[in-house]
């Protein structure tokens, strides 16, 4: 079956994702278009409908034209996909909104009736959220139902990014609770929705999708979504997962570390656990084996810190160069310390005092060079904060991580993050894990594989993470 290929869709933040691999994992096309979003001086991110279902698909034809394949070569296909990402829908599912998504701030500060709705041990023990904020999808729902009335009362579905990705392939008002789970609306413990956010929102269950555990529901494309990407009316699409959960499990993880670390848009540690132990700084979700969860915990910037720098401090010169031009500058770079403040980065000088570190404002006696690897040096640290959270919640702190996303193509900030941290580092090669990841529930769902572990061991390759080593795929971010 040579020509069998199985898509996995990766609606990240920064990037959408479409990867497409043989039935032994090898990657025979990789398509990326950026997610391109609207934001305005009032702190909204937004994305009209029209350009996601462009950018999509877009994404899907490129990597058909790379792999040399007609959609009729896929046999099987599943998402990962950022969360707290959504549209209304109205009763006809017409967008009544354009996708609001997860950095908007529109509301920021959270209202005193959301702080006393979250911050309370109850929330806490039925959401496994212990992370709430203005970014989340409740907050902005409560944002809509008090600041936008009318439109909240046509609002006949609510659909995450990736339900309404299921809901225009399959007519199928499904979701993942993997993904849900981060929105605050899902009772982890009940396996269902939180019957007393809904009340608070005013909503009813009906008005969300049907949810599943990652990986566990399988229906055929229908014919409005093979006339929207051409892949054939039938062929089976996958209930997905966090893409954070995606690129774990894309990675490898287990087998060559028990945490991930996404070096994307934010930075996020991801590990599994047994058993269900919320608690506050960290996010659970459920994995998909019954009575398994994965924990997460995260922060900003990631990767985005080096394109805060390149945009204030360097926009003269590519991501790459600026990489090159700190190969050569110490550990430490000679005191300069970088820190990140509301979408920006600052440098420190920092000098020991009988003892004690003392931040100073930097003179500019640094160059490009010192500057780079500072900004590399701040992103090891906030890994080894993650880290130490993550293992003291867990009572397991790692030894070793697998690296995912955009950094972890550079095997300098991996070496970077490896000294600052303290930890070692398996950089995911290629890095993009997380198509990967979604394309493997595919392959189990088809019967491909009769289960995930058995796909990530033929998938795999000994010393290798992520399935083998691309050179060129080093090179790119």
């Amino acid at each position: 079956m040579r020509n069998d290929l199985y898509a996995g869709f990766d609606l990240g933040t920064t990037f959408f994702k479409v990867g497409l691999y043989t039935a032994c994992g090898k990657q025979m096309g990789m398509g990326r278009r950026a997610f391109v979003k609207d934001e305005d001086a009032e702190g909204r991110c937004t994305v009209p409908v029209c350009r996601f279902l462009e950018t999509i698909a877009a994404a899907f034809q490129d990597a058909l034209l790379q792999a040399g394949a007609t959609p009729a070569d896929i046999k099987g296909v599943s998402y990962c996909s950022q969360a707290n990402t959504f549209l209304l829908l109205d009763s006809r599912d017409k967008p009544l909104t354009p996708l609001i998504v997860w950095p908007d701030l529109r509301a920021a500060p959270l209202s005193e009736q959301m702080i006393a709705l979250t911050a309370t041990d109850r929330f806490l023990e039925q959401s496994g959220q212990g992370i709430v904020a203005a970014e989340t999808m409740l907050a902005k729902l409560d944002w809509l139902r008090r600041n936008e009335p009318e439109l909240w009362g046509r609002a006949a579905r609510i659909v995450t990014i990736s339900d309404y990705l299921s809901l225009l392939l399959t007519g199928h008002f499904i979701g993942d609770s993997g993904t849900a789970s981060l929105t605050g609306l899902w009772d982890l413990q009940q396996n269902r929705w939180n019957q007393k956010v809904l009340k608070f929102l005013e909503l009813e269950a009906c008005q969300l999708p049907e949810l599943h555990r990652p990986g566990a529901l399988t229906v055929g494309v229908d014919k409005s979504g093979a006339a929207w990407l051409g892949i054939p009316e039938g062929t089976p699409f996958t209930i997905g997962a966090l893409d954070h959960h995606a690129a774990a499990l894309g990675g490898g993880i287990g087998r060559w570390a028990p945490v991930s670390v996404s070096f994307g848009t934010s930075l996020v540690c991801f590990r599994f656990e047994d058993g269900y132990r919320p608690a506050q700084g960290s996010c659970l979700g459920p994995a998909t084996d019954p009575g398994r969860f994965y924990r997460i915990a995260f922060c900003a910037p990631g990767a985005s810190a080096m394109d805060w720098y390149q945009r204030d401090y360097a926009s003269h010169a590519s991501i790459e160069e600026l990489l090159t031009s700190a190969e050569h500058t110490p550990p430490g770079c000679d005191g300069l310390c970088a820190v990140s403040e509301n979408g920006t980065i600052r440098f420190l000088k920092s000098e020991i005092t009988n003892h004690k570190s003392k931040i100073n404002e930097l003179p500019d006696t640094h160059g490009t060079g010192h500057q780079v690897r500072a900004v590399m040096e701040l992103t090891g640290r906030n890994t080894a904060k993650l880290l130490n959270d993550l293992g003291a919640m867990a009572s397991a702190p790692a030894s070793r991580i697998l690296a995912v996303g955009g950094a972890a193509r550079s095997d300098l900030w991996m070496q970077v993050v490896e000294q600052t941290s303290g930890v070692a580092v398996s950089p995911a090669r290629p890095a993009d894990t997380a198509a990967r990841g979604a394309a493997m529930f595919a392959t189990v769902a088809t019967g491909l594989h009769g289960s995930l572990e058995e796909c990530a061991i033929r998938w795999s390759k000994i010393g290798e993470p992520g399935g083998g080593a691309d050179k060129s795929d080093r090179s790119q971010r």
